[in-house]
């Protein structure tokens, strides 16, 4: 083989190499480029972080409890109903006269007792703290919510949320007596209706005074030729 030949072999060579680098290099700059393989593409999208108040994305502020309402649904509610919404507080609570403390007090004659006062239980502070007579308002708030009313309570139970069926809860209450509380009278809002407006009327205004020195004009008289009434 002459230079020439050999000269021409290594040319081919040489020209392959240099398109098969060129080649990577071109298509390592169309993705990326500068050892950047192991970049991840697109982008993070923003974290919205929960409010510090722990609101986190709810907006709506809670809707305080009010007795109103409760009050009202309890001039329809019956015992028996109640007692059938009390089944759940049996676990902890017995209903009857004379019955046993058991994981709470015994709750006869409970309405218009004072709080954390029935003889035997060890109440916890937050209910102590309270005072007063349990009314329907009270109980109200406490049935419906007890660890928000009584923050510290040992009650473990959820709250009866339902208006009916907290009515009803509550007249089965009322009827662990042997004379029971009457009902509480329910508070209709009263709307004020405006007073109808008076007739506008226009005000008088009085005649102006004669000039001084002058008399007032007298009445005009009867026209000439007028005739006076005959007596009959």
């Amino acid at each position: 083989m002459d230079s020439w030949e050999f000269n021409k072999i290594a040319a081919a060579v040489l020209a392959a190499l240099l398109l098969a680098f060129g080649s990577s290099t071109v298509i390592g700059l169309m993705h990326g480029g500068h050892g950047g393989g192991h970049e991840k593409a697109g982008y993070k999208l923003p974290v919205d972080v929960a409010d510090a108040s722990g609101g986190g994305h709810e907006t709506a502020a809670k809707k305080e409890f009010e007795f109103g309402p409760v009050a009202a649904a309890m001039q329809t509610a019956t015992a028996a109903a109640g007692e059938s919404v009390f089944k759940k507080c049996k676990t902890c609570h017995t209903p009857n006269e004379g019955g046993k403390n058991a994981v709470g007090p015994n709750l006869w004659g409970v309405v218009g007792r004072e709080k954390a006062s029935h003889e035997g239980f060890n109440y916890s502070k937050a209910l102590k703290e309270k005072g007063g007579k349990w009314d329907f308002d009270a109980l109200a708030h406490f049935i419906h919510d007890p660890k928000g009313w009584a923050r510290g309570t040992k009650m473990a139970f959820a709250g009866v949320k339902d208006t009916n069926d907290l009515a009803n809860v509550l007249v089965y209450l009322r009827s662990l007596s042997s004379s029971p509380a009457p009902l509480p009278t329910p508070t209709a809002a009263k709307e004020e209706k405006p007073a109808p407006a008076a007739a506008a009327e226009k005000p008088k205004v009085p005649a102006a005074p004669a000039p001084a020195g002058e008399k007032p004009a007298a009445p005009a008289a009867p026209s000439a030729g007028g005739e006076k009434p005959k007596a009959n």
